[in-house]
């Protein structure tokens, strides 16, 4: 039983553990991200002319930004599980890449799946699909103050449908981890459930072991004036009804409480009753002779 009450524990252990490598999963594809971005910005810098500096110095934060928190992975990682709220920190991130960064006219908006992930791993299902619908909405001012700003038909096409399919890819990566995040918290309720199951049944397990180890230790007599006593009998009652003498009576109480622990006939009678140690008599019982 012990070793099956301890198996849900190693199993939350399990499942938290999966969440941390699940956590440095993303912060490498996190990585990854950033860094590709500085691939794809020499074919950005027609779209944005003498502000490509700009971006690219902005990528170069970004990239320092992602590097650092990637070496310290382990320390955000317990700095988000204390307080998500530093997520929030991301997103801002996030904006800053879409709006300042030149609107929807660059390729920043890849990195704004980063939050959302990060939200279905730290908060939950729904700030994800929050997040989600956020990032999208941003997509669709960027797209809208680059449609203003400087309109180009050629240009505006190819944008058209980038934009679609990033908005498309925020609500399904959104749907996606909001989807693992349930699944996950349903796999550790389920687990602590059947954790906390498996603590009761340990301790009524110990606790009827105690009490077949206390009552291996009484004899039949013992029990039966236990019984009498728990019942709050006196010692001249208990010794009329199993017809024996009352020092006889005495001296087995005197067994009883060295055994049970005690040091007196009410501590002994509490613990008969808290403990199950004896049945209480019917008080219309008939005596019996003793059998001593």
């Amino acid at each position: 039983m012990a070793a099956a009450a301890h198996g849900p524990a190693v199993f939350l252990h399990e499942v938290d553990d999966h969440r941390w490598r699940f956590f440095r999963a993303i912060a490498a594809a996190r990585l990854v991200v950033a860094l590709s971005l500085g691939l794809l910005l020499p074919a950005q810098r027609s779209l944005h002319g003498s502000l490509f500096p700009a971006i690219v110095a902005l990528w170069a934060v970004l990239a320092v930004w992602v590097i650092v928190t990637t070496a310290y992975r382990r320390q955000l990682y317990g700095l988000l599980n204390r307080a998500p709220a530093w997520l929030w920190v991301e997103e801002v991130i996030v904006v800053v890449l879409l709006v300042v960064g030149g609107g929807f006219r660059n390729v920043f908006y890849f990195y704004g799946a980063t939050p959302i992930v990060l939200a279905s791993v730290f908060v939950g299902a729904r700030m994800a699909l929050a997040l989600a619908a956020t990032n999208s909405v941003l997509l669709a001012l960027a797209f809208g103050a680059a449609h203003f700003v400087q309109f180009d038909p050629a240009i505006e096409r190819a944008r058209f449908t980038e934009w679609w399919g990033a908005i498309v890819g925020y609500f399904v990566v959104g749907f996606l981890f909001a989807y693992l995040r349930t699944l996950w918290d349903r796999i550790r309720q389920t687990a602590t459930a059947y954790e906390a199951v498996g603590a009761r049944l340990e301790t009524a397990e110990r606790e009827a072991a105690a009490l077949r180890a206390r009552r291996r230790q009484l004899t039949e007599r013992e029990v039966e004036i236990l019984a009498l006593l728990a019942a709050g009998m006196t010692n001249r009652e208990i010794a009329d009804r199993v017809f024996l003498a009352e020092q006889s009576v005495k001296n087995h109480l005197r067994r009883l409480f060295a055994k049970l622990g005690v040091s007196n006939r009410t501590a002994a009678a509490a613990l008969a009753r808290n403990e199950r140690l004896v049945c209480l008599p019917h008080p219309d019982a008939p005596d019996r002779p003793s059998s001593d």
